[in-house]
């Protein structure tokens, strides 16, 4: 690993000027072979921030929240097609149900909202992350040890696994934006970039490899070449232990969004991931209304009242996903060996309305009380300094 890494450093080609072939070469031919964290050895999170940047890539996440949420499933969803990612996924049992998997899905995307709050929040979450990659590396490579007695670097998550993770967050949004609209093309995505870059190196990944480091145009193009060269040909072998996680991924985000028809939107991801035509012969109706929603609403004339309508409406279901995780979890858990009939979808519709009166009820009785908390202290200080007036206007009378 020392020998790996000295001969990274000492690379007389600058990480700027080496050509997209060349990084991803690179990436593919060491990658695999050095830990995922062999970054953070002398940062212990104090990473320096152009907090400039870091502002306008929160603002951008914000602006386009909804797509950005889209973008990231459809990531995820892809980089299970990724052999040592399914492999430590299964070993830790993140992925391997409905229940697991929609817990998984909802942490993320709340670690995923973290790093676009402030650095306060970013570093914490990244520390929750980093423990988590670590454990489950550690995992990964003890299974190995058992089953051949080797315990190789290889055989945990490595610095490809986690370039390849930092597509699946990011790599949707900049190489198909012209085909569905994640953000305005008039927007600068820079700051999201650089969100991102930092996202990956406090978890360890080495500046040569990180996916973000560099300008924009180089991330895209880094992006372009990982779909082409390294999603694709995985996702069209049709792995059966990935096959299955994408099912139960599937699965877990109908539990945040009943309106996630599973079959119709696998085909709307995969035929948008491997290029193909949208044009389905016999398609569904659900599946022309994915269509038609990504293809032509998303492109209509005032489009931002929608995404202001559309990212609202997500943060709101995140938030009560979140208070009601543990109700839902059971829940899933419960019913996982069933098929989902109408009746059930319109349960899971009917629950959203529910959970948001006991929430909101909820919140605003807290609120409340904290007010009466915070009334009954002001008003013991206003007193408390009313007697001690008194009691200094007796002493000096008395003198």
């Amino acid at each position: 690993l020392d020998s790996l890494l000295k001969e990274m450093k000492n690379e007389n080609v600058e990480v700027e000027e080496r050509t997209t072939e060349e990084w991803l070469h690179s990436l593919l031919r060491n990658g695999g072979n050095i830990s995922h964290d062999a970054g953070c050895a002398s940062q212990n999170f104090q990473v320096e921030v152009n907090e400039n940047l870091a502002k306008e890539g929160r603002k951008f996440f914000l602006d386009n929240f909804f797509m950005n949420i889209v973008n990231m499933f459809i990531g995820l969803y892809s980089i299970l097609y990724l052999p040592n990612i399914a492999r430590i996924l299964d070993i830790t049992g993140k992925s391997g149900s409905t229940h697991a998997a929609f817990q998984r899905y909802l942490s993320t995307l709340t670690h995923a909202i973290k790093w676009f709050k402030d650095s306060e929040e970013m570093n914490a979450s990244m520390k929750q992350v980093l423990a988590l990659h670590r454990a489950g590396s550690f995992r990964g490579q003890k299974v190995a040890l058992e089953e051949s007695g080797s315990k190789d670097i290889d055989k945990g998550i490595t610095q490809l696994d986690m370039v390849v993770t930092q597509w699946g967050f990011i790599g949707p949004a900049l190489v198909f934006n012209d085909i569905i609209p994640f953000y305005d093309k008039g927007s600068s995505e820079e700051g999201f970039i650089y969100v991102m870059y930092l996202v990956g190196k406090s978890l360890g990944i080495l500046d040569q490899y990180n996916l973000c480091h560099g300008s924009p145009k180089q991330t895209k193009d880094r992006c372009r070449i990982m779909l082409k060269k390294v999603i694709q040909p995985r996702l069209r072998e049709r792995d059966e232990i990935s096959e299955e996680m994408t099912f139960h991924l599937l699965n877990g985000i109908n539990v945040l969004n009943p309106l996630i028809m599973q079959e119709d939107f696998k085909l709307f991801i995969e035929k948008l991931l491997l290029e193909e035509k949208f044009e389905v012969e016999n398609s569904s109706t659900i599946y022309t209304l994915y269509l038609f929603f990504f293809q032509k609403v998303l492109h209509m004339p005032g489009l931002c009242v929608l995404r202001i309508f559309m990212n609202n409406l997500l943060f709101y279901n995140i938030w009560l996903a979140s208070k009601w995780s543990d109700f839902i979890y059971q829940g899933v858990k419960a019913s996982e060996k069933k098929d989902l009939t109408i009746y059930d979808r319109f349960c899971q519709i009917l629950n959203i309305p529910i959970f948001s009166v006991i929430s909101v009820s909820a919140h605003l009785a807290r609120k409340f009380r904290e007010n009466i908390i915070h009334s009954k202290i002001q008003t013991g200080a206003y007193l408390g300094c009313f007697l001690a007036l008194v009691f200094l206007k007796v002493q000096l009378a008395g003198s």
